[in-house]
């Protein structure tokens, strides 16, 4: 998995943030590219909760993993980490309600990925392959929002491959069946706050 996956546990505290205290503050990925391994939503923000994460000006962007400084100044800090039980959308919507929510999501197949025939590659529409497993989760995304179009429930998760994919940078997924795994490794903080 690339340094991308920093970018939806980060993107979790920094909205955390602007509900808490409506400050729009730029914390820092290579803190967690640097401190946490192996990759993982709810291990990068239990480490949120224990150092707290530093600012992107204190802890700025380097293009590769680093040794990790736990001294740099702290400018986000969270009370609580939840990780919603493996497969459980129910309790994912819940944590939406809550702040946005990091996931890990099976993005392996043609009609997902950046690169390959237009004629395959999503969009816009909400996604919906039976392909899509929870097994072989590569990619991380932010959880942003759910609802239903045309009868058929969705979720809508942001990703970081730029507007150009996707409908303007984001997708609606089928949501109730656990596609691509959206609800398999999921984790969202709680009490986000300035440190």
């Amino acid at each position: 998995m690339s340094a991308g996956w920093t970018i939806p546990p980060v993107s979790a505290v920094e909205s955390g943030l602007v509900i808490s205290d409506g400050q729009l503050v730029s914390l820092s990925r290579q803190n967690l590219l640097d401190c946490v391994s192996p990759p993982s939503m709810a291990g990068a923000l239990e480490y949120v909760h224990e150092h707290g994460l530093a600012s992107e000006a204190d802890y700025p962007t380097t293009g590769g993993q680093g040794t990790c400084r736990q001294n740099a100044p702290a400018a986000a800090a969270l009370d609580q980490v939840h990780q919603v039980t493996s497969g459980d959308e129910v309790g994912l919507a819940a944590g939406l309600l809550q702040n946005p929510v990091a996931v890990l999501i099976n993005a392996g197949l043609a009609s997902f990925q950046v690169g390959f025939s237009p004629s395959v590659l999503y969009s816009s529409g909400i996604y919906d392959d039976p392909r899509c497993t929870a097994s072989g989760v590569d990619h991380a995304v932010l959880l942003v929002g759910y609802g239903t179009a045309s009868g058929t429930a969705f979720w809508t998760l942001a990703n970081s491959w730029g507007t150009s994919w996707g409908e303007a940078g984001f997708m609606r997924m089928k949501r109730g069946d656990n596609m691509c795994g959206v609800a398999s490794y999921a984790a969202y903080p709680t009490g986000v706050h300035a440190a």
